[in-house]
């Protein structure tokens, strides 16, 4: 089989049945599996319903993480139809048919590449970056810096003219769409389950170097991305966020990048500077 999809849910079977129903009818998407992620609602039952040859629904044991569920997807795809290539998607976003077949026109013939992503157009008002930097330490200590990243910048961001061409070789891709060799994937081990949320993609993109992949981002396709409905779901606090993120990241530097326990411990001090400046600024903010 060429190409199949995993998308995960959690709680939100109406956005979910929302988005399968826009690519169900997609030809060149041969399989579909939704994994819901152990729902406490009724998700399961509702997603159920769309099941046919062409879709799964299959269901974890317990929630977590992104990471965990979509390998679990991944995994039952891989073993009943050995796809060539994976689309890893939110249900929280809209693409056509022909940006998928772009996708994969240039994921099979771009040299070296383990996956590819076209630019995200985010409908919720937040300036989501469309690729990135893969980080340094120094870069995760202002990521876990409020006032520093709003000071000063986000040092991970590529400038505007290196995203202007056909084709942009990247290092990091948004977890939210993006199409992936099945061998590049197995061949790093999938995404690492230690954390729940955030830092996936910096952690797959990193794995994938170190193989001596190259990830691309197309530039003349799009697709639409209502960003955090699906994370709004799975942790409505922000402070539990900032909690979540940070963890991640300690992970990463931990066993990435290899950080000394004097950098863990400054990057802690970090992030607890960055939860109390977030929360005076928004209330200044109202």
């Amino acid at each position: 089989m060429k190409l199949g999809l995993v998308v995960l849910n959690y709680n939100d079977s109406e956005t979910t049945i929302s988005f399968l129903n826009h690519i169900k009818k997609y030809g060149i998407i041969e399989r579909i599996v939704v994994v819901d992620n152990c729902s406490t609602d009724d998700s399961f039952d509702k997603l159920k319903e769309l099941e046919n040859d062409k879709i799964d629904v299959i269901r974890t044991d317990e929630n977590r993480g992104y990471a965990a569920g979509n390998n679990y997807g991944a995994g039952f795809l891989t073993k009943e139809c050995n796809p060539e290539y994976i689309i890893i998607s939110n249900p929280d976003v809209f693409f056509e048919e022909s940006v998928v077949e772009t996708m994969l026109g240039y994921l099979e013939k771009l040299p070296g590449a383990a996956a590819v992503a076209c630019k995200m157009n985010c409908l919720s008002g937040i300036n989501l970056p469309i690729a990135w930097k893969l980080p340094k330490f120094r870069d995760c200590l202002i990521q876990d810096s409020y006032i520093f990243k709003k000071v000063f910048g986000d040092p991970l961001e590529y400038k505007e003219d290196r995203l202007k061409s056909e084709i942009s070789l990247v290092d990091v891709l948004p977890g939210s769409m993006f199409m992936i060799k099945t061998e590049a994937f197995d061949k790093v081990g999938g995404f690492d389950e230690h954390t729940f949320l955030y830092y996936e993609e910096n952690i797959l993109a990193f794995k994938l170097q170190k193989e001596g992949y190259k990830n691309y981002l197309i530039n003349n396709c799009t697709y639409d991305h209502m960003h955090s409905v699906s994370i709004d779901k799975n942790i409505a606090s922000v402070k539990k966020r900032f909690e979540v993120a940070y963890y991640s990241r300690e992970w990463y530097c931990k066993e990435y990048l290899g950080a000394s326990s004097i950098q863990l411990k400054l990057l802690h001090i970090f992030y607890k500077i960055g939860v109390f400046n977030y929360l005076i600024y928004k209330k200044i903010k109202g």
